[in-house]
């Protein structure tokens, strides 16, 4: 998927470098707790088992980049929340690409291919209630608030998209 400021491709172990670069960044994994302050063999792993379900059709995950010159920009996914098999989407993106509107762009491409090219009913949105920016993203693309839960001592917002066909 392409456009003029970005394009996805579906993550591959040649995309691996890049990807431990950007989660060694410090804000990479500010509202991901549980993606913090691991070690480059745990997210190795991590990165290893998304190609695995990648490639078993269970999840996408692609990495952005920039389409004049191929530089890493970050990542989109439609994945499973976690002890689940409701599909939630995320972003993360580079430190020197952020506050450029690219994870709104990825997560619009992203629910375009969602909508079009899969037979996903519902997609939903989970963050921190501290996470405003991703707020502010999930309402411009039209989710709505389903819950507020208490986990871990923190709340967390659960927004969900209903895909009419």
């Amino acid at each position: 998927m392409q456009n003029n400021q970005c394009k996805l491709t579906l993550l591959s172990k040649d995309d691996f470098d890049d990807m431990l670069a950007m989660f060694g960044e410090p804000d990479t994994f500010k509202y991901i707790p549980k993606l913090r302050d691991q070690t480059d063999e745990f997210y190795l792993h991590f990165l290893t088992s998304t190609v695995e379900k990648i490639s078993a059709g269970d999840i996408y995950y692609w990495v952005m980049r920039a389409p004049e010159n191929d530089e890493f920009m970050g990542a989109i996914n439609l994945n499973k929340i976690l002890n689940g098999d409701e599909m939630q989407i995320g972003w993360q993106i580079c430190e020197d690409f952020r506050n450029q509107g690219l994870a709104y762009l990825g997560a619009q491409m992203a629910l375009d291919f969602a909508i079009y090219k899969t037979e996903i009913e519902m997609i939903y949105g989970v963050f921190l209630e501290q996470n405003k920016a991703s707020e502010r993203i999930l309402n411009k693309l039209r989710f709505s608030l389903e819950t507020i839960s208490l986990e871990n001592e923190q709340l967390v917002h659960k927004y969900c998209f209903k895909i009419s066909r």
